[in-house]
């Protein structure tokens, strides 16, 4: 006769074969890494990370729990928490130092989340052609504004609220009820806006972003911002400290308030949403949008370190012993390191095969790279491109060279600028890395030059196929794709100073709207790079540098359609004080051979600048 015991039962009779089932002499080995994920495989952010997937080859499951994995044999490993594995099953790691999901990860208190405002509940709202009352953001306002659904707006017509009407900014304001304000342990505020804002709970600020000082109606933001939802982006989220709103908070009538300020623009967005974090299972608000992530949702292990070139990854027993590694050369993108078959000898493969089985073609390593001999740089007239090596395939166009392309037979001739792309091929092996070179004819600029090779679809919208990183439509709002470029430098005497890979971005506010796009040029090996950049590209402003991680070039933004000295003179105004300036080298560029214009290359602002400048690690 079936009854709840005998289901106990068999409950505990499944587990302790489970248990029991668990082999000592399994050897869970490393099964497959990848160190240059660029586009095969994304985590829950979206964030193409580093991975390393787990294979248990053994008869029986295993459990994780102490298992750990390390790039540095010395350092105390990253561990997995309670995981069973399968006998023939797979674990996904992505290396990505984000750390989640382990033994050392801090457990969030949160039960789950519910959001207590949506941005299309009904608000209070006013234009600000006059300065609202000085109460409008707390509980004691009893002034009558006008209603309507929030989404709130004026000028482009994606609003569900129009304000009406241009001033310099608007505000709304909506009254939210809090049943046991003991319950919310956490705080998010999501924002969609053009162009700044300043949020507050209760009369107090809690948030703001592009706007100085103490704004009135007729501030402006001091930057430029679009709105991203529209364009099918998810809105900002904005954590709020939690001691802050333990103690804004109240049980009863609570105010939320904003206020939106645009930037010497006739349009401007305000979407505003509210989420808590609740400690029980109890629901007191509603169910937050689809597209709400918070802290705590991870649904992937995530290791604290990521993978660099030539470093070993080490997997550690519970016990502390090193049971397998693997040395981590130099890959080409998106290619990994995999046993073949499943838990076999090492190869190299550019056929990825996150969480299943190991197939493809093994190599053994890379052909070594063709070498050109024909320096690249300046000629008058003419130059012929002589290559060495043996079995070499090359273009002339920008593309990444295949064995589909022009084998090469002997020298290539440029009477006019262009570029040289080249691989080789070898038995046994992957294809060698590309080597470019850029070829100058009769070029009569006298400024350093800065020169891109990229695959033409790439950068521009040659087809509805291509990734159009220079010309993509989405780059005016900070979304463009980013790709992988080389790219060369040759100082203002014609002399090639470095050359190596980037992740190229096209960036800027407004100005990312104009024909000549500023880009980023960013070391990122998941890109190609093989290096920092160890020649002072800005030595008239900062002697003495010694190495930089990237850099940009610039279209001058506001000084596009002038002169084009302003930034420049202006951080050299600033560079012999106490104030943080950064390097500029007017440069030409060139993409694949065409010249592009004047630009002014600069010091990316970034983690690694503080590094080139005061020695701070990047961490």
């Amino acid at each position: 006769m079936f009854t709840p015991q005998t289901l106990q039962m068999n409950k505990l009779f499944t587990l302790l074969l489970l248990v029991f089932s668990f082999n000592a002499s399994t050897q869970l080995v490393i099964n497959e890494v990848a160190s240059t994920n660029h586009e095969v495989l994304f985590d829950e952010d979206r964030d193409p990370s580093d991975w390393i997937e787990l294979y248990n080859p053994g008869p029986g499951a295993l459990n994780l729990s102490g298992y750990g994995l390390a790039d540095n044999k010395t350092e105390t490993p990253w561990k997995f928490a309670d995981t069973i594995i399968p006998a023939n099953g797979r674990v996904m790691v992505y290396a990505s130092g984000k750390n989640r999901n382990c033994l050392s990860c801090p457990v969030s208190p949160v039960d789950h989340w519910e959001t207590a405002v949506f941005e299309d509940d009904i608000w209070e709202y006013k234009n600000g052609t006059s300065e609202p009352p000085s109460n409008w953001n707390d509980v004691s306002f009893t002034g009558v504004w006008s209603t309507g659904e929030g989404g709130f707006g004026t000028g482009d017509g994606d609003d569900n609220t129009s304000i009406g009407g241009f001033s310099a900014s608007f505000y709304y304001r909506k009254e939210f009820e809090i049943e046991d304000k003991s319950k919310i342990l956490q705080t998010i505020l999501s924002m969609d806006y053009d162009d700044g804002y300043v949020v507050y709970i209760n009369d107090v600020e809690v948030a703001r972003i592009n706007i100085i000082g103490t704004p009135t109606h007729n501030t402006y933001a001091n930057y430029w911002h679009e709105a991203l939802m529209y364009l099918g982006y998810n809105p900002k989220a904005i954590e709020l400290d939690a001691d802050l709103m333990s103690s804004l908070l109240v049980n009863g009538t609570n105010v939320i308030a904003v206020e939106i300020h645009q930037y010497t623009s006739d349009d401007a967005t305000g979407r505003t949403w509210l989420h808590f974090g609740m400690s029980t299972p109890e629901v007191y608000f509603s169910t937050p949008p689809d597209w709400f992530n918070h802290p705590g949702t991870a649904t992937e292990f995530h290791s604290n370190f990521a993978i660099g070139h030539n470093e070993f990854i080490y997997l550690f027993d519970p016990a502390g012993n090193v049971v397998d590694s693997v040395f981590m050369d130099k890959l080409q993108v998106n290619h990994v390191r995999a046993r073949m078959p499943d838990g076999a000898g090492w190869c190299y493969s550019n056929e990825p095969t996150p969480m299943l089985a190991n197939a493809g073609t093994c190599y053994d390593g890379y052909a070594e790279p063709p070498v050109i001999t024909t320096a690249p740089g300046f000629y008058d007239g003419e130059v012929d491109v002589v290559v060495s090596g043996t079995t070499i395939y090359y273009t002339t166009d920008g593309s990444n060279p295949d064995v589909s392309d022009d084998l090469y037979t002997g020298p290539v001739n440029y009477s006019e600028t262009g570029v040289f792309k080249a691989m080789q091929t070898a038995p046994g092996k992957l294809p060698s890395r590309v080597v470019t070179g850029s070829y100058f004819i009769d070029e009569p600029t006298t400024l350093p030059v800065v020169s891109v090779i990229a695959d033409p679809c790439d950068l521009f919208l040659e087809d509805a196929d291509c990734i159009a990183a220079y010309d993509n439509a989405e780059g005016w709002f900070n979304h463009n794709p980013k790709v992988s470029v080389a790219v060369e430098y040759f100082d203002k005497d014609k002399v090639k100073q470095f050359g190596d890979n980037y992740k190229l971005e096209c960036v800027g506010n407004y100005s990312i709207s104009l024909a000549q796009k500023s880009m980023r040029f960013m070391g990122d090996e998941d890109f190609g790079t093989l290096g920092d950049i160890t020649y002072n590209v800005f030595e008239r402003d900062k002697p003495g540098m010694e190495f930089i991680h990237g850099f940009r070039v610039r279209n001058a933004d506001q000084d596009y359609y002038g002169s084009r000295m302003k930034d420049i003179t202006i951080n050299r105004i600033g560079l012999p004080t106490n104030s943080i300036s950064t390097g500029y080298q007017n440069c030409a560029v060139f993409i694949n051979g065409e010249y592009w214009g004047m630009y002014g290359a600069r010091e990316e602002m970034d983690e690694y600048f503080l590094r080139d400048n005061f020695g701070v690690n990047p961490d």
